[in-house]
């Protein structure tokens, strides 16, 4: 990075004005890419039997009638 040169002398009236410098550290910090990660997404599937020990079994039993005349027992 190039300096830009110093402001020079100027003079207003019969005032010289002379520009005063010091160096000063500037740091910088920018972000560069240094490298690249690919993910690529994948659907499996997998099928595995297991036998398990059930502690609560519900049944349901619904009977339908054929002949609204017949009661229903």
């Amino acid at each position: 990075m190039l300096t830009p040169p110093p402001p020079p002398v100027r003079y207003e009236g019969d005032k010289m004005i002379i520009p005063v410098l010091k160096e000063v550290l500037v740091v910088e910090k920018r972000l560069l890419v240094v490298e690249e990660i690919h993910v690529t997404k994948r659907r499996t599937e997998e099928h595995d039997t297991q036998h398990v020990e059930l502690r609560r079994e519900e049944i349901r039993v619904e009977r339908k009638r054929n002949n609204p005349n017949e009661p229903q027992s």
